[in-house]
């Protein structure tokens, strides 16, 4: 069965036996649209795919954050290795847009907070990040 699922991955769902929806946002979108949940308005459909797509994000960042977090041990500044690696500017990164979401994003993490200073104060990368254009992201 998992063969036929959209990425391979739950949830799912089978209509009729023979047509299979992933991805949760997805599914629900179906149903709302399906159901008459979905709004009455192309306004009020945006405010609600808003909302449910700042609700995933927010519940998957936790749950990667404390992943990550728990993968690194108190002073490891690297995720793989002893050195800067492309793991340690991916996640960079991404932390930095998601810090500028949320300035408090990593007050639980110290980790990765750690990692995130670490990986902008190495001199090219501060120099690129002191002339780089201000903007939000």
């Amino acid at each position: 069965m998992l063969s036929c699922i959209p990425f391979k991955a739950i949830p799912a769902l089978v209509i009729d036996g023979t047509t299979v929806l992933g991805q949760s946002m997805a599914i629900i979108r179906y149903l709302g649209r399906l159901y008459g949940f979905y709004g009455k308005t192309a306004d009020e459909e945006y405010i609600i795919d808003e909302r449910k797509v700042t609700e995933r994000y927010n519940e998957v960042c936790e749950r990667v954050l404390e992943y990550v977090e728990s993968k690194l041990k108190p002073g490891q500044l690297h995720i793989v290795g002893n050195s800067l690696s492309l793991a340690d500017i991916a996640c960079y990164v991404i932390l930095e847009t998601a810090v500028q979401e949320d300035v408090n994003l990593l007050k639980n993490y110290p980790n990765l907070a750690n990692l995130r200073e670490d990986v902008a104060k190495r001199p090219s990368i501060a120099a690129y990040l002191e002339r780089r254009p201000k903007c939000r992201f």
